[in-house]
């Protein structure tokens, strides 16, 4: 597990517990720090990761997808943790980065 990989894992989000994918930005004591991915835009606000970018297919997700990363950062233990899906890289990972600012 490093930075900016892509897990899928089980953590309460906006109410609800379902399987989804997470982005790891920093190690914790318990696990990560990570950033909630939907493929719904709820806000208006997320990190957008469209399907169309060339860096797309080493996220491993399955479409347009959103970073939630202007909410704080949501602590995930390891056991929370299921399968590596890929990872943020390339031009989309700078883009992401500048934005997010981390």
């Amino acid at each position: 597990m490093k930075p900016f990989d892509i897990y899928r894992g089980t953590f309460r989000w906006r109410g609800c517990d379902d399987m989804r994918p997470w982005l790891l930005v920093r190690p914790s004591p318990a696990g990560w720090l990570c950033f909630a991915i939907s493929g719904q835009d709820y806000s208006g606000g997320p990190f957008e990761v469209p399907s169309t970018d060339p860096d797309f297919p080493a996220t491993g997700l399955t479409k347009t997808s959103y970073i939630y990363d202007a909410e704080s950062f949501h602590d995930l233990p390891l056991p929370s943790f299921a399968k590596r899906l890929g990872e943020l890289q390339g031009d989309l990972l700078r883009r992401f980065r500048e934005v997010s600012g981390v």
